[in-house]
């Protein structure tokens, strides 16, 4: 199901958006229940801002609902080394932190209580 997501943004994204992704060879997809989608999600716009402009290697992150209501976010990077790059820095990044903690009270889950699915792409 995730796989289709991505593929039906591939295609109906536009070329735009296919020529961005072909930067990234590695996707992690999250998903968690989330109690507040509509309040988390104001977070979460902050978050994928925040992590765009100031994340140490290139990322494209998108938050929404999967087919099954779940909350989730696509983040993808060059590939998997650039992924585990970011997530250390932002480990010790107060202002991710904060807007993280925030968006996930709103959901009601804890802290990194989430699903997540890798794929590196070929």
């Amino acid at each position: 199901m995730r796989i289709l997501i991505l593929i039906f943004s591939l295609i109906f994204g536009g070329s735009g958006i296919a020529k961005d992704f072909r930067e990234y060879g590695f996707a992690m997809m999250t998903d968690s229940k989330c109690d507040n989608h509509e309040e988390a999600m104001k977070y979460l716009k902050k978050v994928v801002a925040y992590v765009e402009a100031n994340a140490p290697n290139s990322t494209y992150v998108r938050c929404g609902k999967d087919l099954e209501g779940r909350q989730g976010c696509l983040v993808m990077t060059e590939n998997y080394e650039a992924f585990e790059a970011n997530q250390s820095f932002w480990e010790t990044d107060e202002e991710w932190n904060r807007l993280m903690r925030l968006a996930w009270k709103e959901c009601g889950i804890d802290e990194f209580g989430f699903g997540r699915k890798a794929l590196t792409f070929e």
